[in-house]
C-alpha cells in the first residue's frame, strides 16, 4: 500500500497484510525513486544506492554489462517510441506532408543509433510487436524519391518544420537529433527544439 508520495522524487510502499494470496508480498517496504537524469539512475545502481532500475538507457547497457556484481535482464517489451504530428496544425493538415515525412525517415538508422540497436523499426501500424496479432512480416521501406514528390505536392516548400522533444524517455532526444538530417534528403527544412520535461 502507498504510504508516502512526493511528485518527481519518490514513493514508498508497505506490505499490505490483507493481500489476497497467502505469504505475499515478499517484502515489507519498497521505495521507488524518480531520476530526472537517466545517467544518474545508472550511476546510482553501480554505486549500490539502489537495488534495481528499469528502462535502462540503451547507450548505458554496455556499461552495466561490464559490472560483474550486477545482473542485466533483457526482454522484449511493449515499449514504443513514436513521432507524433498534430494533424489539426499546418503542415500536418495535409496528408501528403505526413506521408512524405514518414517515407523520409530512415527507421533502421534510428534504431541503430538512437536505441543502440535495442529495438525494431515500427511501420505506422497500431499495436506492438509482442502482440501475437501484429503483422511481423510487414515493412515500409524508406523512399526518399516518393517523399520528395509528396512534399512538393503538399505545397510545404521551404516552410520550416520544428521537432519539439525532451529527454523524457530513452532514445527520444537522440532520434530527434537524427531526424532533421534524414528528412532533409527529401527537401524538409527541419530543426530541433529541445525542451525540458
Amino acid at each position: 500500500k502507498l504510504t508516502s508520495f512526493t511528485a518527481g522524487r519518490e514513493a514508498t510502499f508497505e506490505r499490505f497484510e490483507n493481500y489476497w494470496e497467502t505469504g505475499k508480498p515478499y517484502v515489507d517496504t519498497v521505495k521507488v525513486l524518480d531520476f530526472a537524469d537517466p545517467a544518474a539512475k545508472v550511476n546510482a545502481l553501480i554505486a549500490g544506492q539502489v537495488l534495481a532500475i528499469d528502462a535502462i538507457p540503451e547507450g548505458q547497457v554496455a556499461v552495466l554489462e561490464r559490472e560483474d556484481s550486477l545482473k542485466l535482464l533483457k526482454s522484449q517489451t511493449s515499449g514504443l517510441r513514436a513521432l507524433h504530428m498534430d494533424c489539426t496544425q499546418k503542415p500536418w493538415t495535409d496528408v501528403r506532408a505526413r506521408q512524405a515525412l514518414k517515407l523520409a525517415l530512415d527507421r533502421d538508422q534510428l534504431v541503430a543509433q538512437a536505441l543502440a540497436g535495442y529495438g525494431e523499426p515500427g511501420y505506422d501500424i497500431p499495436g506492438i510487436r509482442v502482440d501475437p496479432a501484429y503483422p511481423s512480416d510487414y515493412t515500409k521501406p524508406r523512399d526518399v524519391e516518393q517523399a520528395t514528390s509528396l512534399l512538393k505536392a503538399s505545397g510545404l516548400g521551404d516552410t520550416p518544420v520544428v521537432l519539439t522533444q525532451s529527454d523524457t524517455a530513452s532514445g527520444l532526444l537522440a532520434a530527434a537529433q537524427l531526424i532533421p538530417a534524414q528528412v532533409a534528403e527529401a527537401g524538409f527544412k527541419a530543426k530541433l527544439n529541445k525542451v525540458d520535461q
